[in-house]
């Protein structure tokens, strides 16, 4: 995981270290809340929903904008998604492993 600025990644069972990095836990599909900068989802990453604030996705050389409820299936080799937040609002994004719901 890669991040920039204000980004939270949130699950069950957070793991923190000495240095205030968050690390992901072993959980399939994690929390990100993002105000401000990027989170370069990980590879593994299938599929991303926004809960809250609007998100905008690059994956390859296409973007997506995505609004609270919508989703984005991110197919093998793809590559990694960046994900960012529009306007003024948190974003809150799932990040999963598993197939889209």
């Amino acid at each position: 995981m890669s991040a920039i600025n204000r980004t939270s990644v949130v699950s069950s069972t957070l793991r923190v270290g000495r240095d205030d990095r968050v690390r992901p836990a072993a959980d399939p599909a994690q929390l990100i809340a993002l105000r401000e900068g990027v989170y370069r989802a990980p590879d593994e990453v299938r599929t991303l929903r926004v809960l809250a604030g609007c998100a905008w996705v690059s994956l390859g050389s296409i973007d997506h904008i995505l609004m609270p409820g919508e989703q984005l299936a991110i197919p093998r080799g793809a590559g990694s998604a960046v994900v960012s937040a529009l306007g003024d609002n948190t974003l809150i994004v799932e990040a999963g492993t598993g197939k889209v719901l």
